[in-house]
């Protein structure tokens, strides 16, 4: 075989010799986002917020279901049949979420692609104990693991993030490049979830609700899950019956805020399903 072949052959000619290969930049995941919005009630000032998220993100509906584990698997079948989507995020009816939030938390999952993310919020709003705790616990706490692990339930007293110990773990973590911290439960706060988990997790229910069972599925089956803190949302859970807080009980009057679900047996709401493309 003559020097010339062996050159050729190995990419050592001249024309090439003195090349570096180019560094490979990586691809950053591509999010398409739908937003699942489970919901059993109609409350004013959460439909304005739906609709501004509507005007850059698809969005599904289950309307007036009020079996709470159907609703949700309802909306998971539909995303299952639709793999054009790569996250499916949950949305409750009683959240208050702006743009901003969505883009913040799709930024983090372009960065670091989690399989769970949440943003973080009041337990709820009914009163200001309820308020002054919000809805994460911190995956550090290994007895609170292991209890949602085997019984599906949290103490709430005692294992539930304060605001203040929130406000802590943030200022902690200023000068950190970003404060996502892993969390053992988030409830669902805005909470993004990868395809490849809903695949493998069907909504369940217990008496702590459809959220607690889906994050003891995520730590049976080994799914980090994680929240971050400068995504905080308002859950108006409870608002008009809140005596503590009197402004909020004018606001909920002001803007036709009702977040208990309320209907008559004999004439309940029709269920429907209803599919919001992103407007164009």
């Amino acid at each position: 075989m003559s020097q010339s072949t062996i050159k050729k052959r190995t990419g050592m000619n001249k024309k090439n010799k003195n090349k570096t290969p180019l560094p490979q930049t990586p691809q950053a995941p591509t999010i398409n986002l739908l937003i699942l919005n489970p919901s059993p009630r109609n409350i004013k000032i959460f439909e304005a917020k739906l609709k501004n998220l509507n005007a850059k993100y698809d969005i599904l509906r289950i309307k007036n279901d009020f079996e709470e584990k159907r609703a949700y698997n309802t909306g998971r079948d539909w995303f299952l049949a639709h793999p054009e989507y790569t996250h499916m995020a949950i949305l409750p009816d009683d959240l208050l979420v702006d743009v901003k939030h969505v883009e913040k938390l799709v930024k983090d999952l372009e960065e670091y692609d989690y399989d769970v993310l949440s943003g973080i919020c009041n337990f709820s709003h009914e009163s200001a104990n309820f308020f002054n705790t919000m809805t994460a616990i911190d995956y550090r706490n290994y007895g609170a693991v292991d209890q949602l692990r085997k019984t599906g339930r949290f103490d709430y007293f005692r294992q539930v993030m304060t605001r203040a110990r929130y406000h802590e773990i943030k200022e902690e973590m200023k000068d950190k490049p970003n404060r996502i911290i892993r969390v053992a439960i988030s409830m669902f706060p805005f909470t993004i979830i990868k395809r490849s988990v809903v695949e493998k997790i069907e909504f369940g229910h217990n008496l702590m609700g459809v959220d607690t069972v889906f994050f003891q599925d995520c730590i049976k089956n080994n799914i980090a899950t994680y929240a971050d803190l400068d995504v905080e949302l308002w859950h108006i859970k409870g608002i008009e019956d809140n005596k503590q807080m009197q402004e909020s009980i004018v606001m909920a009057y002001d803007r036709n805020i009702s977040t208990s679900i309320n209907y008559v047996e004999s004439n309940k709401p029709q269920r429907e399903q209803i599919f919001l493309p992103k407007i164009q």
